[in-house]
């Protein structure tokens, strides 16, 4: 969302204390109005915790925290990301890091590192989305 402080009077610096107590994450690194998207915040949910797997470096990939962590927003709501082979992966792939399980990246593809993640998880192979969006759900309700 794109903020203009100067219509509710509440200086830059201030309302990062605030946004960021209320789960809102500025883009860039300083509240500096002369910069550029200084009042661009964002609302990660539990996809901020694809961001942080990411920039960790645990996803051994060259695709960026922020791109992944979009990718993760975009499938939850069900919508197509071109980028991925499979749809239904890149979820469950999305939901098992969110979750806090280790799938490597989101890339759409089952690979033997997120079959492992699958195991750790004990997710029911008979039914592993819906397994995975109840433990969402009861993790993150404000979501649903």
């Amino acid at each position: 969302m794109d903020i203009d402080l100067s219509s509710i009077g509440v200086p830059l610096s201030r309302f990062w204390e605030i946004a960021k107590a209320r789960g809102f994450l500025p883009i860039i690194d300083a509240p500096l109005p002369s910069r550029s998207e200084s009042w661009h915040f964002d609302c990660r949910g539990s996809h901020d915790e694809v961001y942080r797997y990411v920039q960790q470096g645990k996803d051994v990939g060259s695709i960026p925290p922020y791109t992944q962590m979009a990718h993760s927003a975009i499938l939850a709501i069900g919508v197509r990301v071109d980028a991925l082979p499979d749809q239904t992966v890149g979820y469950l792939q999305s939901s098992l890091i969110r979750l806090g399980f280790d799938p490597g990246r989101i890339d759409g593809v089952m690979g033997q590192r997120t079959l492992g993640a699958m195991r750790d998880a004990d997710v029911d192979p008979d039914d592993t989305l819906g397994s995975l969006v109840l433990r969402l759900k009861e993790k993150f309700p404000l979501e649903f």
